[in-house]
């Protein structure tokens, strides 16, 4: 990152990083001088708002991925507790189904084996019923994990060092 001022008819003006940039495909000459800056709590103030700005659109972009992401996870989990409610709908029915065919059911050997059939799907409902706790747990497993990936691109550290000073005249 590049920032500095030029000098005009004895006022000072901010150029932005791109000027400076271009300043650098200038040919010039080289004079090694001591430079002294009138103004450099200015720059040293514009500095910071230029590394804010930078921050500032890295968080941006986080949080834009972050949002992204959450959308995605909230999208699977409720694509995975809808599939499992429908399974153990589906079950529900084959179960009442099966009621009402055992009550009209008219020998004991045909109730029995109803009967089992009922066992076996209530079996199955359970295990639906089980793998709606677990699917809860996973989804909410993989939004702590969002949310922890969320803090650790919270955590930055920046710093800035003055590289060097330059002194132009255009001419």
């Amino acid at each position: 990152m590049f920032n500095g001022y030029i000098k005009r008819a004895g006022k000072w003006y901010t150029i932005d990083n791109e000027f400076c940039n271009k300043l650098f495909q200038c040919d010039g000459q080289l004079n090694h001088e001591d430079i002294s800056l009138d103004n450099q709590d200015r720059l040293q103030e514009d500095v910071k708002i230029h590394v804010q700005a930078i921050v500032n659109e890295y968080v941006e972009k986080h949080d834009k991925e972050f949002a992204q992401q959450e959308e995605k996870l909230y999208k699977w989990a409720e694509d995975l507790e809808k599939g499992i409610e429908k399974k153990l709908e589906e079950v529900k029915n084959q179960i009442k189904k099966l009621q009402r065919d055992a009550r009209k059911a008219i020998n004991m050997d045909e109730k029995e084996k109803i009967n089992i059939e009922i066992q076996d799907l209530e079996k199955e409902k359970k295990r639906q019923r089980k793998s709606i706790f677990e699917a809860q747990d996973e989804i909410e497993e993989k939004r702590d994990q969002l949310l922890e990936t969320l803090k650790e691109h919270k955590k930055y550290n920046v710093s800035f060092d003055e590289i060097f000073k330059i002194k132009f005249k255009i001419v």
